[in-house]
């Protein structure tokens, strides 16, 4: 079936890197040429001659001003949030093995760390003292 382009309007990039056209179109082999305007998006690269014709035609300016790409709030907020899952993600195993430490061992874990401080002879090296893991 070859379908016939009647009439194209209201062309809006839908991507940022304007790879889609939303547009509203009216088509011959639906059979009324007095038929409302259908909601169509247009692709460079759709299997279908007619879209990748509209496509074609929206960005010579056949049909008026492609209007440039505006994403919403939700769109945006979308796109934040298919960002971040991976990344949360990626970290997850961290949050599992999250543990709230009691002052106790916070002093425990920065006496072992501090241990070498002020170790500047074999003598005091010799008589270092481990601090006492809390229970």
């Amino acid at each position: 079936m070859i379908i016939k382009i009647l009439a194209v309007r209201n062309c809006k990039y839908i991507t940022a890197d304007k790879s889609a056209i939303d547009c509203e179109a009216k088509f011959s082999h639906l059979g009324d040429e007095n038929q409302e305007w259908l909601p169509f998006t247009a692709i460079p690269d759709d299997v279908e001659e007619h879209c990748r014709t509209i496509y074609a035609n929206a960005i010579k300016g056949d049909y008026g001003t492609v209007e440039e790409y505006n994403p919403s709030l939700d769109e945006l907020l979308d796109k934040i949030r298919a960002k971040r899952l991976p990344l949360l993600e990626e970290t997850d195993f961290y949050a599992m093995q999250d543990v709230t430490m009691t002052d106790d061992m916070k002093k425990y874990r920065q006496d072992l760390r501090d241990i070498t401080n002020d170790l500047d002879t074999v003598e005091k090296a010799q008589n270092v003292k481990f601090p006492t893991k809390p229970n």
